[in-house]
């Protein structure tokens, strides 16, 4: 899996509060390509699950973070936030530059992609049923071993 972050939008521009920005993550897995629109709001549940899990396998490792990049972006992308509402295009872009980069660190070191595949609302496919015997031609016993005997 790989993730990006590769549009940033202002969407309810119209309102009362001025809008609000959303970013395009777009998901890769294998060759299938999945995008969708988040807030920052979606980042800050993601943070939040990311360190409840971290707590969790921290008790099970004697106390060791498993998220320590992921924590250290975070960091950066809170110390960057304005404690208003700013939708600038300069500072959209390097708002999603930094959580690009916290997407990432978190990526490399999650142990498993659940996390992000509920951030993105990836839910897998079902195992597909197949039935080898009912998709090959039903031969008669008797051709089958004639021609297994010469």
């Amino acid at each position: 899996m790989s993730l990006s972050l590769t549009k940033v939008q202002v969407v309810d521009a119209g309102r009362r509060w001025r809008g609000r920005a959303e970013f395009l993550v777009v998901a890769k897995i294998g060759s299938c390509r999945v995008g969708r629109w988040r807030s920052f709001s979606d980042f800050k549940r993601l943070a939040q699950k990311l360190w409840d899990v971290d707590d969790r396998l921290s008790r099970i490792a004697g106390g060791v973070s498993l998220f320590v990049n992921a924590q250290r972006s975070w960091a950066c992308v809170r110390r960057r936030q304005h404690c208003f509402r700013n939708l600038d295009v300069d500072y959209l872009t390097i708002k999603a530059f930094l959580l690009e980069r916290f997407l990432h660190d978190a990526l490399y070191e999650a142990p498993t992609a659940e996390v992000f595949n509920e951030f993105l609302d990836i839910r897998p496919a079902p195992a597909a049923q197949v039935s080898f015997a009912s998709s090959s031609p039903s031969l008669p016993r008797s051709a089958v071993s004639g021609s297994l005997s010469r």
